[in-house]
């Protein structure tokens, strides 16, 4: 069973959760640039906003990023939430240059889509689609993942996506009080770079009961393009799914 999670002072029920969507059309295409120096060259914009890059003058933040960094086709996307799209709203992008190693990219335009989005458990089954690979595992559990076979490690995985949805939440500032119940319907594992390191990267279906806030990161690295959430659609729930 995952660890239940006290719940945080900020916590919220049945608020809408603010999204803000940017897409960054750039002179020229930022084709082949990665997302860790789309990152660091959005943050020497605004180096005192800790939201977005996760690191002040004593180290790294350990804490669900509230900005994370997409690609979307050849663009640059950027999604906040709640605190983080109030910055981006506020950041002066449009006709700013981005330094990304040794190429200057100018933003010659900044597409802005606002939303609301909810996230609670609800009577109905969640369908999502991971659109990028999720990582899911610590070195402790990809040991621990690798002894077992068939059901057993269904179960386990499942309930590594239970503890990962309470991150999500408790990251937002929303306290889920009923069961949360998840399972990962696995379409195919794949090795995944991050940092200089390799992780196993899961595809496939995310079902929960917790309606989500589409297009946000489930898993580590969120912050970087994985674990990105699509809705599929809702259904009757079974009896049989894992939960907290």
């Amino acid at each position: 069973m995952p660890p239940k999670i006290a719940p945080p002072e900020n916590a919220h029920k049945d608020t809408p959760i603010r999204i803000a969507r940017l897409t960054l059309h750039t002179e020229p295409p930022a084709a082949t640039a990665s997302l860790a120096d789309l990152r660091g060259a959005i943050a020497r914009i605004a180096p005192e906003l800790d939201l977005l890059h996760q690191h002040t003058e004593k180290g790294f933040l350990y804490r669900y990023p509230k900005v994370q960094y997409r690609r979307n086709g050849g663009k640059f996307g950027i999604i906040g939430i709640d605190e983080g799209a109030c910055i981006l709203l506020k950041l002066p992008l449009a006709g700013t240059s981005l330094h990304l190693r040794n190429r200057r990219y100018r933003i010659v335009r900044c597409d802005i889509s606002l939303s609301e989005s909810t996230l609670r458990v609800t009577s109905q089954l969640r369908h999502y689609r991971l659109q990028t690979p999720a990582l899911l595992l610590n070195k402790e559990n990809f040991i621990r993942y690798g002894k077992l076979v068939g059901p057993e490690r269904s179960a386990f995985l499942d309930r590594i996506c239970v503890s990962q949805i309470l991150r999500v939440a408790k990251g937002i500032g929303v306290w889920l009080n009923n069961e949360v119940i998840a399972a990962l319907a696995l379409q195919k594992t794949l090795p995944c770079t991050f940092k200089k390191r390799t992780f196993l990267g899961f595809q496939g279906e995310l079902i929960t009961n917790v309606e989500l806030p589409p297009g946000i990161g489930f898993g580590k690295a969120v912050a970087f393009g994985y674990g990105v959430l699509a809705s599929v659609g809702a259904t009757a729930r079974p009896a049989n799914l894992h939960e907290s």
